[in-house]
């Protein structure tokens, strides 16, 4: 039993778009919230708590997502992860260089954090999109 293709498309588009959007926006939301309000991005531990609190929202919509509907919304969610990475790259640096021209001293964590949080960010993401790929029946599945 075969389906109309053009549903199909527009389904796995919607379902991309949508994964894609919240892997994105939520990094940015709680960068604005936390991260702003009391210099919580400067510190290591205020750091830690928000790429980890963003981390857990994101892989927890991730996993049962994906393992839902299947490959187009597990390759939308590695593009928000991907697009998110690039995100958390640019506002390390930002808030770096924002710290030392206020006040004259790096933040607490190293120079080298402006890249390692990005490729965990998107490893993390790119092993939570993936892998529920493995045990879907959608796609195990050989319909004719």
């Amino acid at each position: 039993m075969s389906r109309d293709p053009d549903k199909e498309y527009l389904s796995g588009c919607l379902l991309s778009g949508t994964a894609s959007l919240i892997i994105l926006v939520v990094p940015i939301v709680i960068c604005s919230v936390r991260g702003t309000a009391n210099h919580d991005i400067n510190t290591n531990a205020g750091l830690t708590r928000m790429v980890l609190t963003a981390l857990g929202l994101t892989v927890a919509f991730t996993v049962p997502y994906v393992r839902r509907f299947g490959i187009a919304p597990a390759f939308g969610a590695l593009g928000g992860y991907a697009c998110a990475a690039a995100y958390w790259f640019l506002t390390l640096q930002q808030v770096n260089a924002k710290a030392i021209a206020e006040t004259g001293t790096p933040t607490e964590y190293l120079d080298s954090t402006v890249f390692i949080v990005p490729v965990i960010w998107f490893a993390v993401g790119a092993v939570a999109s993936l892998l529920p790929l493995y045990k879907n029946k959608r796609l195990n599945s050989t319909e004719t």
